[in-house]
C-alpha cells in the first residue's frame, strides 16, 4: 500500500501554526528546510505559499504590514491614529504591531517631517 506524499500546504498547516499572528518572529520559527524536505518540493515552493500566506494576511489585516506601517509612520508622516482611521483598525491594534515591528514611536512621521520641511526651507 503506497503512502501518498502530503501536499507541501498540508505540510506548511502542520507545521506552521497559522492561527499565530504574523511576525517576524514566527517567520524565523518556520523550518522551511524540513517543510520542502517532508513535500519533497524546493525550498522556494515553500517561501512562496509562505508568501502568499503573508499577503492573504496582509489583506485581510493590513495593520500587520511591516512595509505598510513604515510607510504610513516614517514616510507620510501619519500618527497612529490617523493610520488607524486608514487601515480601518484601532490604534491600540497599529500601536501593538508597531511595537513588535520595533517602529520606533519617538522617531516617525512627524519628527521624519520636521527633518525633511528643514531641509527644503535650507535649499
Amino acid at each position: 500500500m503506497s503512502q501518498q506524499q502530503p501536499s507541501p500546504d498540508g505540510i506548511l498547516k502542520k507545521n506552521f501554526d497559522l492561527r499565530k499572528p504574523l511576525s517576524a518572529d514566527v517567520m524565523r520559527s518556520v523550518d522551511r528546510e524540513r517543510i520542502a524536505e517532508m513535500a519533497d518540493v524546493d525550498m522556494d515552493v515553500v517561501d512562496r505559499i509562505i508568501e502568499a500566506y503573508a499577503e492573504c494576511v496582509f489583506e485581510e489585516y493590513p495593520y500587520r504590514d511591516p512595509a505598510r506601517l513604515r510607510q504610513l509612520y516614517y514616510f507620510e508622516g501619519k500618527n497612529q491614529r490617523e493610520i488607524a482611521e486608514e487601515l480601518g483598525c484601532d490604534q491600540s491594534q497599529v500601536g501593538e504591531w508597531m511595537q513588535r515591528y520595533g517602529l520606533d514611536p519617538g522617531n516617525g512621521g512627524s519628527s521624519l517631517q520636521r527633518v525633511l520641511s528643514r531641509d527644503r526651507n535650507n535649499e
